[in-house]
């Protein structure tokens, strides 16, 4: 879907409502599919909500289709659209995306943005992913909110016209009322994550089939992992850029969260 350039505000006045990015770029998948996005998506807006806990507070309206306005009519005065470059899906956080607002982000970062703002407002929602022709597969996402007359709002950035669906053949829906674990773990945070699996979990076998990866229990990369997570309390940052790497050289991987 094309769109032109916006000519945006500065939102200058914004600033204090983001925390000040890191400024790094984490590999999480390359070659990755429609089915690692839409599982991925989930569990970052899940860890990285919270980063969009004050603006949501400004933008919350008098009612839930108000407040989706208000939603719609900020980031699409304030944050310019932008395709990823070619061959790479990057996936900001809410702060990254502020920062970013003048190149640009996709629909995925509008996703993202948006519904961590609902998620801070307790607003139950869906993530969508739509298709438009055959040819082309799935291009957009977007989340809708459902309203209590059975139909559902849309907020959609990338469009010019709040509450506006693009008509589509095909959708895949993710519902965003359900818990979802932490996946994503900063470099500097010091929870032990690995390539976005939690450390614990790689340990245990669970949840590496799910997300693509190689069964490691019985191999020697797994085992150099499991023996550096159990020296992490001595040197947490260096085990998981290990871990990282190790993980990466089995499963090389295109999604980049950019935080």
């Amino acid at each position: 879907m094309e769109t032109k350039k916006r000519h945006i505000k500065s939102g200058v006045e914004f600033e204090h409502y983001f925390s000040k990015t890191q400024g790094y770029n984490e590999l999480i998948k390359r070659n990755s599919t429609l089915d690692d996005k839409v599982r991925f998506l989930p569990e970052a807006i899940s860890r990285i909500s919270k980063q969009a806990a004050l603006i949501a507070q400004y933008l919350k309206g008098r009612t839930k289709h108000e407040t989706c306005e208000n939603i719609w009519n900020w980031i699409y005065s304030h944050i310019n659209y932008e395709k990823d470059d070619k061959g790479k899906e990057q996936i900001r956080s809410p702060r990254r995306s502020f920062r970013d607002r003048f190149r640009g982000v996709d629909c995925d970062d509008y996703t993202v943005l948006i519904s961590s703002i609902l998620t801070c407002l307790n607003i139950k929602h869906i993530l969508r992913v739509a298709k438009y022709t055959e040819r082309n597969g799935f291009q957009q996402s977007y989340p809708v909110v459902p309203s209590s007359d059975g139909n559902y709002i849309t907020v959609d950035c990338v469009v010019d016209q709040f509450n506006y669906e693009v008509p589509f053949i095909e959708k895949k829906d993710t519902k965003m009322d359900l818990e979802f674990l932490d996946g994503i773990g900063n470099i500097d945070d010091t929870e032990t994550t690995i390539n976005g699996v939690d450390a614990e979990d790689l340990m245990n076998g669970l949840n590496v089939e799910d997300l693509g990866l190689p069964k490691l229990r019985n191999t020697k990369i797994f085992q150099t992992v499991k023996k550096g997570i159990s020296t992490a309390a001595n040197n947490v940052k260096a085990t998981i850029k290990t871990g990282i790497h190790a993980v990466n050289k089995v499963n090389p991987a295109t999604i980049l969260f950019k935080s």
